[in-house]
């Protein structure tokens, strides 16, 4: 038996109260349009895998996004970020998703005695992404 469900709503955790959402707003979401390009970046505290939307000119200012607990970029922000009224703000920044340790698509399972970063570890390990980007 799944998980009890309140009526009108559908399955699917976060990410299917976002389609929920987009889809109840009338507007559609857009296939996303920048190149991507994944890191993998070494940190005092482990790994980090980070996607680069957009590609950075001149000076332009990035949006550095951390998913929720239990997710990962994809799940917390694909929605959002392809949200049709978002393609014009997005067009003018370069946007840095930073997932956590084990969290991206496809991540391999952690090794036995593993000890998870805490959240102030999580933090400390952000100052890395930005001085590895510049």
């Amino acid at each position: 038996m799944g998980p009890a469900v309140a009526p009108g709503r559908r399955a699917g955790g976060a990410a299917g109260v976002l389609q929920e959402v987009a889809r109840s707003e009338g507007r559609p979401v857009c296939p996303v349009l920048f190149p991507l390009q994944e890191h993998d970046i070494e940190t005092p505290y482990g790994l980090l895998h980070v996607v680069i939307r957009g590609s950075p000119k001149g000076n332009r200012p990035a949006i550095l996004t951390y998913h929720d607990v239990g997710l990962n970029h994809k799940l917390c922000f694909n929605t959002f970020f392809n949200f049709e009224d978002m393609q014009e703000i997005t067009k003018h920044f370069v946007v840095c998703h930073v997932d956590a340790p084990g969290q991206q698509v496809g991540a391999s399972q952690f090794p036995q005695g593993y000890q998870f970063p805490s959240m102030e570890q999580l933090a400390a390990m952000l100052p890395s992404v930005v001085q590895h980007f510049g």
